[in-house]
């Protein structure tokens, strides 16, 4: 598999047809929520563009500092991380 040009460059991609368009609700828990904020600030500045899906955000403690996990599916978007560091990093590789 060829590397997509995205820094930071995931641990692992897992390729799969179709789209995800977002432009639904945004489900952030009560724990994140200046995380969320950062991680919006960053996707609003970037040329990333919403649809019909859902967009939710949660927090993973299990993920390392740096680490975040997106998965894409027919409702929406799901991003998890363990804190800002990981939401800021999701929000940079959606950007792109």
């Amino acid at each position: 598999m060829t590397r997509p040009p995205i820094f930071p460059l995931p641990r692992h991609i897992t390729p799969a047809k179709g789209v995800t368009a977002l432009n639904g609700g945004i489900t952030v828990p009560p724990d994140c929520t200046e995380d969320a904020l950062a991680f919006l600030h960053l996707l609003r500045r970037s040329d990333f563009h919403c649809g019909e899906g859902n967009l939710t955000l949660e927090r993973d403690s299990s993920l390392d500092t740096d680490a975040y996990r997106i998965r894409c599916g027919e409702d929406g978007v799901t991003v998890q991380a363990s804190g800002r560091r990981g939401f800021v990093f999701a929000a940079a590789t959606l950007s792109q």
